[in-house]
């Protein structure tokens, strides 16, 4: 922009200043323009917001502080026509890049929403491994607890058998003054709920409405 001289005044050190700063905004403006491009890449990872949050700080360009004066014409010194327009650029590329944050946030804010619906899902499937598991062990007991009972009904049979042998004997040769006694000692022997099943399933008949 010229007063008639034929050249710019871009020769006062404020006015320099002015276009340094100005040319500062351009460079942080493409610097932001190229971090937000490849912030976009990682943006499906939910990678980079806190950078590209700060990718927008960077292309708010500080327009308060350049304050240059104006001509008796209206126009701005120090300032070309074509400094202008870049600045005018400047601007309107960084609103572009504000207004593509805002979208990747609200995108990133959808994201963030379905991570506890995620998280609630792990945590139920994990609550479900855990019961299993826990069921597995129980049957593994059961199992043990069975066998154990099986031989310690295995156990009581040999026993009541012997005894009844035993009684038998006794029976066959005691005096007869002695058989009371054995008789005695024959309802005294216990006899488990569970004998008279064993019995029936070894007569192939059934017990309790099943066939054992």
């Amino acid at each position: 922009i010229s007063l008639g001289g034929g050249r710019p005044h871009m020769e006062l050190p404020e006015y320099r200043a002015a276009a340094q700063r100005l040319e500062a905004v351009q460079e942080q403006v493409i610097a932001a323009e190229q971090e937000i491009a490849a912030l976009e890449k990682q943006r499906k990872a939910l990678q980079g917001n806190v950078k590209l949050l700060k990718a927008v700080e960077k292309v708010k360009p500080d327009l308060d502080a350049i304050q240059p004066e104006k001509t008796l014409t209206g126009a701005v010194k120090g300032v070309t026509v074509e400094q202008v327009k870049e600045l005018k650029a400047a601007v309107i590329r960084g609103a572009a890049a504000e207004q593509k944050v805002r979208e990747l946030k609200v995108e990133n804010q959808q994201l963030q929403q379905k991570i506890p619906s995620t998280k609630e899902k792990l945590k139920e499937a994990q609550e479900r491994q855990r019961l299993e598991n826990e069921n597995r062990q129980l049957k593994v007991q059961v199992e043990y607890l069975e066998e154990d009972l099986s031989r310690e009904r295995g156990f009581s049979a040999r026993l009541r058998e012997g005894i009844g042998a035993v009684l038998d004997f006794l029976d066959r040769h005691l005096p007869e003054q002695f058989r009371p006694l054995v008789e005695k000692a024959r309802e005294l022997l216990p006899v488990p709920e569970v004998q008279q099943p064993e019995r029936d399933q070894e007569r192939g008949h059934t017990w309790g409405g099943m066939e054992l």
